[in-house]
């Protein structure tokens, strides 16, 4: 079994014969490359082209990371046996697919703000009502016939009635609490 291999130290990262050496300050530490699976760099690393070609060989993924820890990139190697075929049924998937896959996007995010909503209309809240009945109703019949439904119109349909929720929060509590959760 392939393990995955974590390089927090600064250092220099090398392809020594058919292994890799991971160089410090601290001293050299050899990685047999038959037994890695993916190597996660946590900290300012340097390289060279040898080395992406042995990790290549190997199939080994190597994920990079600054000195703060924030994620910079991955070395994905060459998938072996790659033909074009793959690309040209990608690229048809992706004109005669798309508007499918999309509405079933949009659809899926109707369904969830209806879920949201609902939840908040089972407890009291019946100013809902006729947004639940939009959702559930109107907004499949305009998947059918168009996909340009305005974005706009869901995020405020959906965020407007929540500020019937933050006022009743908001003013039936202490504000001198609130202001002590703050702080």
């Amino acid at each position: 079994m392939r393990s995955v291999k974590y390089l927090t130290s600064m250092g220099e990262l090398k392809r020594k014969d058919n292994s890799l050496v991971f160089r410090t300050d601290k001293g050299h530490t050899y990685i047999p490359i038959e037994g890695i699976k993916e190597i996660y760099c946590l900290n300012e690393i340097s390289i060279n082209s040898k080395l992406f070609q042995i990790l290549a060989k190997a199939g080994i993924v190597v994920h990079f990371f600054d000195y703060h820890r924030h994620y910079t990139g991955t070395f994905y190697p060459k998938q072996q046996l790659v033909s074009g075929r793959l690309i040209v049924k990608q690229v048809e998937a992706y004109q005669s697919k798309r508007l499918p896959i999309a509405k079933a996007i949009v659809g899926g995010i109707a369904n969830h703000i209806y879920q949201v909503l609902l939840h908040y209309y089972k407890h009291g809240t019946s100013d809902l009502k006729p947004l639940l009945d939009w959702l559930r109703k109107d907004v499949p019949s305009l998947l059918d016939k168009e996909l340009r439904i305005d974005q706009g119109l869901f995020g405020r349909n959906f965020t407007n009635p929540f500020n019937c929720f933050y006022q009743k929060i908001f003013c039936s509590t202490n504000v001198s609490a609130i202001l002590l959760i703050i702080q």
